[in-house]
C-alpha cells in the first residue's frame, strides 16, 4: 500500500491559487476525479464574490480505513461557499 501524507498547508494551497487564478482555462468543478479511486480528495479555489471580495476557500477530506465520500464533501463545500457570497 502506498503511504500518502499531504504536505501543503491551506496557505500554501491559496498562494499557489493566487499565482495561476486569472487564466483562462481554470472553472469551477468538484467533478474531475472518481472518488472511489481515493483516500484523499482536495477542492482549493480562488473566488471573488459579487461585492468584489477575493477569497480561497480550501477544503481536504481524508480516510485512511476507506474511500472518501466525495458527495459529503461537495455538499459542505458548497455550504460554506454559499456563505461567503455575500461578503
Amino acid at each position: 500500500m502506498l503511504d500518502i501524507e499531504w504536505h501543503y498547508t491551506m496557505s500554501d494551497l491559496c498562494g499557489l491559487m493566487a499565482r495561476v487564478d486569472d487564466l483562462p482555462l481554470f472553472s469551477v468543478s468538484l467533478d474531475l476525479t472518481d472518488p472511489a479511486a481515493f483516500a484523499v480528495i482536495n477542492a482549493t479555489m480562488a473566488v471573488a464574490t459579487k461585492r468584489g471580495t477575493y477569497l480561497c476557500v480550501s477544503a481536504t477530506l481524508n480516510d485512511a480505513k476507506r474511500r472518501v465520500d466525495k458527495s459529503a464533501l461537495a455538499i459542505a463545500y458548497r455550504a460554506v461557499l454559499a456563505a461567503l457570497a455575500n461578503r
